[in-house]
């Protein structure tokens, strides 16, 4: 008969006892010790352990593990190593933009980011050249009398700054006789050829002149 099991596992082995007695007075007349080999592992599917990501610029890794089905004990390991991803670049953004003025550059930096890790791939500074002054049209700011300089004006449409320039002093214009058509200044030569002695009266603006001659001198007098 059978005596003293011992089942074997996946890494020990069993045994067990065929025992002989007598059947009248049982006494044991043989015994035999018999091993049972031990069952070996049962290898289950590969689970994966460990897992790490890689980065932009730093390797990865998960291990490749594969435990007995029965027992549970690991039976192999395996580190499996994944290269670093690399950067992903992204499209470019328009950072610091500086407006170009008239007299001054502007300026804007492309930038270009890892889609990933957002850390700067590239940065280029785009100089943008100042516009140069853009103008209206002249307009007379001081017009210019028969004696004084005027004065012209033009004015930029962006900015502040504006240009002048002189406008000739016009001249007296005595084409239509002895007073200038402007101003009404009489001429020096305006009496010239009268007798001595004679007058000569001029009214205007609210008073007369009265020349007299004598001796070819002038001489006005308001009234």
């Amino acid at each position: 008969m059978e005596e003293n099991r011992l089942e074997a596992d996946c890494v020990n082995t069993g045994s067990y006892d065929t025992a002989v007695y007598c059947s009248v007075c049982k006494e044991e007349l043989e015994r035999v010790a018999t091993t049972i080999p031990a069952l070996g592992h049962k290898p289950g599917s590969v689970v994966v352990e460990n897992n790490v990501a890689p980065t932009c610029t730093a390797d990865g890794s998960y291990d490749n593990v594969t435990y007995c089905e029965v027992c549970n004990a690991e039976l192999s390991r395996e580190k499996v190593t994944v290269p670093a991803a690399g950067h992903t670049q992204s499209p470019f953004v328009v950072e610091n933009d500086i407006t170009a003025t008239c007299t001054e550059d502007g300026s804007y930096d492309n930038v270009t980011r890892c889609g990933n890790c957002e850390i700067e791939l590239d940065r280029t500074t785009i100089v943008v050249p100042a516009t140069g002054h853009s103008f209206g049209e002249w307009t007379v700011s001081t017009a210019p009398t028969c004696t004084e300089a005027g004065e012209e004006r033009r004015d930029c449409n962006n900015c502040d700054h504006y240009e002048t320039k002189e406008l000739a002093a016009l001249g007296h214009d005595y084409s239509n006789g002895g007073s200038c058509a402007l101003c009404g200044k009489l001429s020096d030569g305006a009496v010239t050829g009268i007798v001595a002695g004679s007058a000569v009266a001029v009214g205007g603006g609210g008073f007369s002149l009265f020349w007299f001659v004598i001796r070819k001198k002038r001489f006005n007098i308001k009234k």
